[in-house]
């Protein structure tokens, strides 16, 4: 991976670099991340969030309204993951506003879930806020994941 150029990518430098999203790497494996680029930083916000009643996608302008925040929110999961970097020391929560996320919203499933990322709704009343595959594939992958947490969704 070295001297690499990413879309997106972890501009602090330590940790992880890039997003499971982007590369993903057996836990037996060692990656040499120096010297790589990006495109954008990704987020470490602990808090994200999703709405998927807005019309566009949010897009990523190096301005004070950061994609993710809750006055410019994602339009969906997929796009958000392909931003969040949640660590140990940085766990992420992903807040969705009421609503359907499904592929008509633009979804892409499965939603494959990240160690220390917890996904919730942004309203306590958990049959406000739906995930539907539309029998189209599995809904969520939660794959031998650390300190991941799902609550208040349908």
């Amino acid at each position: 991976m070295t001297e690499s150029i990413f879309d997106i990518y972890y501009c602090g430098g330590v940790g992880s670099e890039v997003s499971s999203v982007w590369v993903d790497v057996e836990p037996e494996a060692t990656v040499d991340y120096n010297g790589i680029e990006g495109n954008a930083c990704g987020i470490i916000s602990e808090h994200v969030y999703i709405n998927s009643n807005i019309d566009s996608e949010c897009i990523y302008d190096n301005s004070a309204n950061l994609c993710g925040s809750s006055i410019n929110p994602f339009k969906t999961i997929t796009t958000a993951l392909e931003w969040i970097l949640p660590s140990e020391t940085d766990t992420i929560t992903l807040y969705l506003e009421p609503g359907t996320y499904s592929p008509q919203t633009g979804e892409v499933f499965p939603i494959i879930m990240m160690d220390y990322m917890n996904m919730t709704s942004n309203d306590s009343d958990e049959l406000t806020t739906i995930i539907d595959a539309q029998q189209t594939h599995q809904v969520i992958v939660f794959d031998e994941l650390t300190e991941s947490n799902i609550s208040h969704l349908t």
